[in-house]
């Protein structure tokens, strides 16, 4: 990661030369390759339009990018990028989200390259914002999941624990873990913190059915 990089070999948040990525190995074996989103491989010192460009997608092997140069960004207003221009396409428009934007653009990139050449094998690389912050779900999807979570992280956990077993996720002999005195319980949260809580569990369900949904539509 490269904000987090130091002087020494293999942490200084640059891929050598000699080291190839997947997306170079398929690329030489005919692949089309693609990426889309998430790109936290880019030093910061080369996040430029200027260039050089040999730790960018396009230098790892991938003939196409759209997508993010950081390891967050908002899902309104991203950091966005195609290929090495930086773009702004939610400008005039309200609601444009990157969520449904990116998986539009696979979706486009797919059938183009399906027309041109439908012999050819690909590999496309999806990496969504999704469930990093910030969490950036559209209203929509938010209010489907009003009210889902009034009834605390208790209840939903023992909930979800019966579920697990019922379905076979887990053996039925699992026995749930204590809970540990660090964390609250819910009933002893005031009915602000109560309402907060609910509220971010709510949109972070949101981001990720949101999120899901839109790979549905790419796969």
């Amino acid at each position: 990661v490269s904000e987090l990089s130091t002087g020494y070999p293999g942490y200084d948040s640059v891929i050598p030369k000699d080291k190839a990525t997947v997306g170079t190995i398929l690329k030489e074996h005919g692949y089309a390759t693609s990426w889309f989103g998430k790109n936290h491989n880019t030093p910061s010192f080369q996040v430029s339009t200027a260039g050089p460009f040999d730790q960018w997608p396009s230098g790892m092997g991938f003939d196409y990018f759209y997508g993010f140069v950081s390891g967050e960004t908002s899902q309104w207003t991203p950091f966005l990028f195609q290929d090495h221009t930086q773009i702004f396409p939610w400008v005039d428009k309200p609601g444009w989200n990157l969520t449904t934007a990116m998986a539009d653009d696979a979706i486009r990139y797919m059938r183009e390259l399906n027309a041109a050449a439908p012999e050819q094998p690909f590999f496309l690389y999806y990496a969504p914002g999704a469930t990093h912050s910030p969490h950036h779900p559209t209203k929509e999807w938010i209010d489907k999941f009003r009210g889902k979570f009034d009834k605390g992280w208790n209840a939903m956990r023992e909930e979800i624990f019966a579920n697990q077993k019922r379905l076979g996720v887990i053996p039925a002999r699992t026995k749930l873990t204590p809970w540990p005195d660090e964390l609250p319980k819910w009933d002893s949260l005031t009915d602000e913190q109560k309402k907060l809580y609910a509220r971010q569990a709510e949109v972070f369900a949101a981001y990720v059915a949101y999120t899901d949904h839109e790979i549905g539509r790419v796969i």
